[in-house]
């Protein structure tokens, strides 16, 4: 299965995680760099047995296509130029509008839906919330889970969408929405949680520190978001006329599509090092399949 033209890809395979020694093995005997992509949809089951591969392989966090990507060729601002401290850049001369980010946002950065018209993708997204909450989250942890209150879970969270809502806050919307048997706090902050994470469902934002030795955050609390905002859309089962009748929705969305965006263009330009959990602060760079 290794052998073959290198870069050799290996798909989903936290669903084998023993390809991971494997590969390991054949990054040491052949001693150059790039021969493997190993990518997938979740992250493996912590009870699997690894090697750290450290020195081996590099952590690369993926998310949806940006705009700079799904639209049509057009101005944009380079955050590696200002970065670099560069002059400005105009692009006033911009072509996008109200409607074509409100599309954006209900269509999401998915490579599927660039063919799919505006209530295909929008039925798309709502199918892969289903197969997140009645497959996926089982497979990815090994756990079986309720379903419905995965998704209420789910639902709640979307509701705070780009903003630093506390878990209990989440937990609270979970149990005003529901008639009765909510998710507890316990379980929301536990192994739904974890297991969302491991999903890669959702794209929290840490809170700004101001320097590297600073013990001083701005904010206590990450901004929630999913990892895109079309996601949050499905959840909340919205669509055009229904976002267009709670602007304040549609801003939290909004800044949530810049949010998406922005950490892609930062990583690429190597700024941003830092990701939920804490514990699993990698330095990720944005590389393309």
């Amino acid at each position: 299965m290794l052998g073959g033209s290198a870069p050799r890809l290996l798909d989903e395979w936290q669903l084998a995680p023993a390809v991971w020694n494997h590969v390991r093995r054949a990054v040491d005997d052949r001693q150059k760099p790039g021969q493997f992509i190993l990518t997938g949809s979740a992250q493996p089951a912590p009870t699997a047995r690894r090697h750290s591969g450290a020195g081996r392989f590099a952590t690369v966090r993926m998310r949806p296509l940006t705009l700079w990507e799904t639209q049509s060729p057009q101005k944009y601002l380079s955050v590696a130029s200002i970065l670099r401290g560069e002059p400005g850049q105009d692009v006033s001369t911009g072509s996008m509008g109200f409607e074509e980010y409100l599309e954006a946002i209900l269509r999401g950065g998915w490579p599927g839906n660039l063919s799919r018209t505006l209530d295909g993708a929008l039925v798309a997204n709502r199918g892969y919330i289903d197969a997140i909450v009645d497959v996926e989250l089982a497979t990815a942890s090994g756990v079986r889970h309720d379903p419905w209150r995965i998704r209420r879970f789910l639902h709640a969270y979307a509701q705070v969408t780009a903003q630093p809502a506390r878990m209990q806050t989440i937990v609270d919307q979970a149990a005003a929405d529901a008639a009765h048997d909510a998710p507890g706090r316990q379980v929301v902050s536990g192994p739904y949680l974890d297991a969302v994470r491991r999903l890669m469902v959702v794209d929290e934002l840490p809170a700004w520190q101001p320097s590297a030795r600073s013990s001083i955050r701005q904010i206590g609390t990450p901004k929630r978001h999913l990892a895109d905002p079309s996601l949050a859309v499905a959840l909340l089962e919205g669509g055009r006329d229904r976002l267009l009748a709670d602007l304040e929705m549609l801003g939290f969305l909004f800044e949530s599509l810049a949010t998406r965006d922005l950490r892609v263009y930062a990583q690429a330009a190597g700024a941003f090092c830092c990701s939920l959990p804490a514990a699993r602060r990698a330095r990720r760079n944005r590389c393309s399949r």
